[in-house]
């Protein structure tokens, strides 16, 4: 037999074998919810991870003490394994929380009350920000403009950006879609998303939006002493809303 050939054969399921690196090394999902790389994430969670493109990243949001600011974290896979967790550089001094990176990489969208100048006055008002991607780390955030956006902002491929938003007093599921490089009026999303006297919050849209998962407490949620409990929806285009 050809030494190249079984030269190539050994290096390929060498590279196959090291693919078990990919999210944290846990096991494919199955029917049953179990709790995601707890030896990683050992504390009190406030957001889903959020992936680099390359899976080599890992970004999330923890709680805080009173006190304290929320904070985000990372782990990253070097060497042959995946790092401690630690706070993003541009994170720690303010309170930041919700993570998302964007499809292609390019930018990771966050709620956070930095201080921001709006008409000459300093605001701290929970807000979405950006931080750009440079070849080794992030750019200093910027206030994002998402008209009046201000918490768990989730992005399609086409940059649709999708996120919890506050107009005219009117707080729901709200998007914003970019044309030509330039993001448009914040467009409220109509029934079944946001429901009339019911809460629907913290969106996730698929990134060919044939999907949008979020949270709602409308009719059909178990109440549990006395208190109605938040479920996750899936809203799809051809067939509404379900639990």
């Amino acid at each position: 037999m050809n030494f190249r050939y079984i030269l190539f054969c050994l290096l390929f399921l060498a590279g196959c074998s090291n693919d078990g690196w990919r999210y944290l090394g846990q096991p494919q999902p199955g029917q049953t919810p179990q709790l995601f790389a707890p030896e990683y994430i050992n504390h009190h969670a406030h957001s889903a991870p959020t992936f680099s493109v390359d899976g080599k990243e890992m970004y999330w949001s923890v709680t805080s003490e009173p006190g304290e600011f929320r904070k985000i974290l990372f782990t990253q896979y070097d060497q042959n394994h995946w790092t401690e967790p630690s706070v993003v550089p541009f994170a720690g001094d303010f309170h930041d929380d919700q993570p998302f990176v964007s499809a292609d990489g390019k930018y990771m969208y966050f709620a956070s009350k930095r201080p921001k100048l709006i008409n000459d006055t300093l605001n701290t008002n929970l807000a979405i920000w950006r931080t750009e991607r440079l070849k080794e780390c992030w750019s200093e955030p910027k206030a994002f403009d998402s008209q009046h956006g201000f918490w768990t902002p989730s992005q399609a491929r086409d940059s649709t950006l999708y996120f919890l938003g506050r107009v005219n007093g009117k707080v729901g599921i709200y998007r914003s879609k970019q044309v030509e490089g330039t993001f448009q009026p914040a467009e409220f999303l109509p029934e079944p998303v946001n429901l009339e006297g019911y809460r629907s919050v913290c969106p996730f849209i698929s990134p060919d939006e044939s999907f949008l998962l979020f949270s709602s407490n409308r009719p059909g949620v178990a109440k549990i002493n006395m208190e109605i409990c938040m479920s996750v929806f899936v809203m799809k285009e051809t067939t509404g809303a379900k639990s």
